[in-house]
């Protein structure tokens, strides 16, 4: 994958909006592994599907860091555009627990 065919978000004109809920694809993670958070470096292609993944951070476990990049891996997006076109793009997404809505633990 080549970086310069995908577009940072801030030269976008509209950025990618997920088509899959997330939370709907964690499958078998247990909910008492839900903890913590990450930050993921997406790649998201010119037919909104995930081109690539790269974690800069995680503080969780790895059951839920798994799930939660097999999840990412599964997603469909509608893909960026940059005036009217379609075009491969960057996101930098922090995601936690409390993303889902789980309670406090």
């Amino acid at each position: 994958m080549a970086e310069e065919d995908y577009f940072s978000s801030e030269l976008l004109t509209v950025r990618p909006y997920p088509l899959t809920i997330l939370d709907e694809m964690l499958g078998d993670v247990n909910p008492a592994e839900m903890f913590g958070k990450a930050v993921l470096k997406i790649w998201i292609n010119a037919t909104g599907e995930i081109a690539g993944i790269e974690t800069e951070f995680a503080d969780m476990s790895e059951a839920f860091h798994s799930g939660l990049l097999a999840a990412f891996e599964r997603m469909r997006f509608m893909p960026g555009q940059v005036d009217g076109k379609p075009v491969g793009s960057i996101l930098k997404i922090e995601i936690g627990a409390e993303d889902f809505r789980l309670p406090v633990q």
